[in-house]
């Protein structure tokens, strides 16, 4: 898209043809658009009638609170298994069953 069009573009939609935030115009393509360490933005091809476009789907890392009294009561110790837990990563106990990530 050429500056001038671009520019004609910003100044209908925002005040005073500037944007409150520094913008990084980049060209588009299918995948990972950024990585901004507490989510991540890709994009992905849609079609609307005759106009090719782009879709956008943020996600950020589940979030899990686990809650000691029941970690406990399953018998998983404290430090390095439980944050492994925390992470979603599943653990292996020391008497060989395996514990997945769950919500506690």
């Amino acid at each position: 898209m050429a500056a001038r069009t671009l520019s004609a573009l910003l100044s209908g939609c925002l005040r005073a043809g500037k944007a409150p935030i520094p913008l990084k115009i980049v060209p588009l393509a299918e995948g990972q658009v950024t990585d901004a360490g507490e989510f991540t933005v890709d994009c992905f091809p849609v079609h609307h009638s005759d106009t090719d476009s782009f879709g956008f789907s943020f996600e950020s890392q589940a979030c899990r609170y686990l809650r000691p009294e029941r970690l406990s009561a399953l018998g998983v110790p404290d430090g390095p298994v439980g944050k492994a837990l925390t992470n979603g990563k599943p653990v292996m106990l020391e008497e060989a069953r395996q514990s997945i990530p769950m919500t506690f």
